[in-house]
């Protein structure tokens, strides 16, 4: 019997059976075997995608652990931690107020860079997130009893200035540092229960950038890695949770729950999948995930409109480090290149071979509908590849 006709049959049972509104659907494949589909690599992707350099200029001396891309602009870190901490035992080097750390932009059509924001002291900033009209960054003052705070700057109001939001004083999590993904309306992050208490430790929590509100959206989660950032795409809200099996003595996961929520239209999918969960990633047409951070030569997919669940053979590709959606493709990061699949056909391609210039990084979806990957960093500059469709081919 085929997937396919597996699916139509696992769809139907849901839909007679009812699990919650009408917009709800489950689908169990908890006892689909782990079978591989390799690819076949083809050239006509590059008639769809594009991939573009784009070259920040740094300023000497820093580094940049941070950037975000919005259109025409990049902003990004910089700080001097590095270059000022004595590596060699030669002593360290006195700071100065050039030393601050900074925010940054930089326009790609006039070259022009601009410091935005510039700290009171030498501290870390990461996480920028930017709608091209507000800038949002992660930054950690240890010289307070603070662990991390949420700031906000304006990018439309001249003369703005950054303002803290909330930081880890207004909720009861336990993480040092969270990964915050930004909507046009709100703020979203994980964070942590204590795990000796709670089997799933994992709280999802929103800011409603209107309203000046923090909220509980979500808890019972759970994170294979606490540096992951929540999927938001397209609208739909991706979490996950993974289950040990019935009687085990430890915490050994083999099955997971995926909820791919659509906050716009109020609806849910949730698949219950025959392995464990890294990553999960949804747009309005499929959602993919890893299995772990240790196995790198498959990657999960589900289709909504054809109902299947398959697991993708990346061996041919040199297994991944990341991947993003990308519209109807999958963008994926190995330790060789970036390679764009296209599951409706089963292809694949290569965009661009890293060799001894670029290397690898992670991949981000910027609210532009872009995808974006830092894959080289020197003394000047960092370079960002840019991803997206060619809408006119």
């Amino acid at each position: 019997m085929g997937k396919r006709y597996i699916a139509l049959i696992l769809m139907f049972i849901v839909s007679i059976a009812g699990c919650g509104s009408k917009d709800d659907s489950l689908f169990d494949f908890r006892e689909q075997k782990k079978e591989m589909v390799s690819y076949t690599e083809s050239d006509h992707l590059k008639e769809q995608v594009c991939l573009g350099i784009i070259d920040v200029p740094i300023p000497e001396h820093a580094y940049v652990s941070s950037w975000a891309v919005y259109d025409d602009m990049v902003y990004y870190e910089a700080d001097y931690i590095d270059y000022l901490t004595d590596h060699e035992g030669k002593g360290a080097i006195e700071p100065t107020a050039e030393h601050r750390t900074k925010v940054m932009s930089y326009d790609m059509q006039s070259g022009e860079t601009k410091i935005l924001y510039q700290a009171e002291d030498i501290i870390a900033i990461t996480d920028l997130c930017t709608d091209g009209k507000i800038l949002i960054w992660e930054e950690y003052p240890r010289l307070e009893n603070v662990s991390w705070r949420i700031k906000m700057l304006s990018l439309t109001e001249k003369d703005s200035v950054a303002e803290t939001i909330f930081s880890d004083g207004d909720t009861e999590g336990e993480l040092w540092d969270i990964i915050p993904n930004l909507t046009e309306q709100k703020i979203y992050w994980y964070d942590q229960d204590d795990v000796e208490k709670d089997e799933h430790p994992i709280k999802l929590y929103s800011y409603d950038i209107k309203k000046e509100e923090i909220k509980l959206e979500k808890e019972g989660l759970d994170l294979a890695s606490p540096y992951e950032q929540i999927s938001i795409i397209d609208g739909k809200i991706c979490t996950y949770e993974m289950h040990a099996p019935d009687g085990a003595k430890q915490k050994y996961f083999k099955t997971s729950s995926i909820y791919i929520e659509d906050r716009e239209k109020n609806g849910k999918i949730t698949l219950l999948t025959p392995s464990k969960i890294m990553h999960p990633v949804a747009n309005e047409k499929f959602c993919i995930w890893g299995e772990s951070y240790e196995s790198d030569d498959e990657l999960w997919l589900y289709d909504y409109q054809s109902g299947q669940l398959e697991c993708i053979s990346l061996e041919m590709m040199g297994g991944k480090f990341a991947y993003m959606l990308l519209d109807d493709l999958i963008i994926v990061s190995t330790r060789n290149g970036i390679w764009c699949i296209e599951p409706e056909t089963q292809t694949y391609t290569n965009m661009l071979l890293f060799g001894d210039e670029y290397s690898y990084g992670n991949i981000w979806h910027a609210l532009d509908g872009n995808a974006y990957m830092q894959i080289d960093t020197s003394e000047e500059k960092i370079s960002i590849a840019k991803m997206y469709k060619d809408h006119r081919s």
